[in-house]
């Protein structure tokens, strides 16, 4: 059993959730209606997955937040590193790859 903390546990949700619709652009206030989690909790980890390379924040009035990637190339060793600041990029287990199924 692997144990995370509860923001990388939201950060996979995260990426899970705008994973079916890889091209649409979702706004935090979206993406709390779709996850119930706070908007502020939200901004914190799309900040983070975006100076990951992970998400692409698109600025204006119709912006948000996209995948840059595909989500079968996402892996969570990724998603989790960017809520733990003190992991190096060679502690991360690379066979631990996101293999989300769009449903």
């Amino acid at each position: 059993m692997i144990k995370v903390s509860r923001m990388a546990d939201y950060a996979i949700l995260l990426v899970c959730k705008m994973s079916s619709a890889e091209n649409k652009v979702y706004s935090a206030h979206e993406l709390s209606t779709i996850t119930a989690l706070k908007i502020t909790t939200i901004s914190k980890i799309l900040t983070k997955l975006t100076k990951a390379n992970i998400t692409n924040s698109i600025r204006g009035v119709a912006g948000g937040y996209k995948l840059m990637m595909k989500a079968e190339d996402i892996s969570i060793g990724d998603i989790i590193a960017v809520s733990y600041t003190h992991l190096r990029a060679h502690e991360t287990d690379s066979y631990l790859v996101c293999r989300l199924l769009l449903e």
